[in-house]
């Protein structure tokens, strides 16, 4: 169930769920925002940075709505995730682009401390939109640098 609940939170794919997801189901469902990112395809591993990126967005920054969306899926976005799915992905990125692999590593950290601290400074934390907007940046960015 937390796959679908990704998947129908994260794409316009029709998912049809029993019900309305409890917080809980939704923090479980963080934790496959990267294959979601494989699943939509692209070059496979930028997608997959793209949606850890927001996790990590999540688990270390404020969020400034309390009433809005992602308020119950905030506190499931732990530190330890992060770590994990950072690790997961280092492994996949040296195993699938050995040449960039680096380059495009420490790109997507400078975009994240980048976006972040924009963030902190324009609103004081982060949004579900800037969140999704955040999604966007770093694929754009990260598909133009390997591209060069």
């Amino acid at each position: 169930m937390p796959l679908l609940i990704a998947l129908q939170f994260l794409t316009r794919l029709p998912i049809r769920l029993p019900g309305v997801p409890t917080p809980e189901e939704n923090g479980r469902s963080l934790l496959w925002y990267p294959l979601v990112g494989l699943l939509l395809g692209g070059l496979l591993l930028i997608p997959m940075l793209a949606r850890a990126g927001i996790i990590g967005l999540m688990a270390t920054t404020t969020y400034v709505r309390p009433q809005g969306m992602v308020s119950t899926t905030q506190s499931a976005a732990t530190k330890s995730k992060v770590t994990v799915m950072a690790i997961i992905l280092t492994v996949l990125a040296l195993w699938m682009l050995p040449d960039k692999a680096v380059m495009l590593l420490l790109l997507w950290l400078a975009l994240l401390v980048a976006y972040r601290a924009a963030l902190n400074k324009r609103l004081g934390g982060y949004t579900g939109d800037t969140l999704g907007a955040g999604v966007e940046f770093q694929e754009v960015v990260l598909l133009v640098a390997l591209a060069l």
